[in-house]
């Protein structure tokens, strides 16, 4: 559970940053300078559940099922690569 929390905090670092400072507190600094390990530690601080890692990912991964950050996909778009690149 804690690679699939790493993965859409790295996603949500690249994509939507605005979420992680919104919901959880997150700077900018901290998003550009911050493992994704780090970032689940701030997370789950904000969340008050002070070293419980794992409910944290649960609780992150059900937002993002739920749509708490809006309507969201981890699908990256389809990039057609020409045959002549």
């Amino acid at each position: 559970m804690d690679d699939l929390a790493l993965y859409l905090i790295d996603y949500l670092r690249q994509q939507q940053a605005n979420i992680l400072m919104d919901k959880f507190g997150i700077t900018e600094e901290q998003i550009e300078n911050e493992t994704a390990v780090n970032l689940l530690l701030a997370i789950t601080k904000k969340m008050g559940l002070k070293e419980d890692f794992e409910t944290a990912s649960q609780r992150l991964i059900l937002d993002f099922r739920q749509q708490k950050f809006g309507n969201l996909t981890l699908d990256l778009p389809y990039v057609a690569v020409s045959a002549h690149e």
